[in-house]
């Protein structure tokens, strides 16, 4: 410390760096939002099902999230795949926003009576 003394000014003061950033933002591409809202429909899906008893419909949602998983895990992301992720997590999509509405209609039909 006494061979920096020299070259140091301000000693009686005190500073600190207190930068801080967000770390948890991820940066919204079509293949991210499209599945996060296959699992959001995928969720409120299982929680109807769940709720009243039924049995899950059919749908490709594993496959699809097993190469949503590996497509993120990917250094060079081609053009290639992501169009063709973005077309299956599409169609996969409106099949659950069916399920869901034909759901809520049901129900909606069956305790409106």
């Amino acid at each position: 410390m006494q061979a920096w003394k020299p070259y140091m000014n301000n000693l009686c003061s005190i500073t600190c760096d207190a930068t801080c950033y967000e770390s948890n933002i991820k940066f919204p591409t079509d293949v991210k939002l499209l599945f996060d809202s296959m699992n959001w429909i995928y969720e409120h899906v299982k929680k109807i099902c769940k709720k009243h008893s039924l049995r899950m419909p059919r749908t490709k949602y594993k496959k699809w999230i097993a190469r949503g998983i590996s497509f993120s895990k990917m250094k060079k992301k081609r053009k290639n795949k992501r169009r063709s992720l973005t077309r299956g997590f599409l169609l996969v999509l409106s099949k659950l926003i069916g399920i869901l509405d034909y759901l809520e209609g049901f129900f909606q039909n069956k305790f409106h009576l």
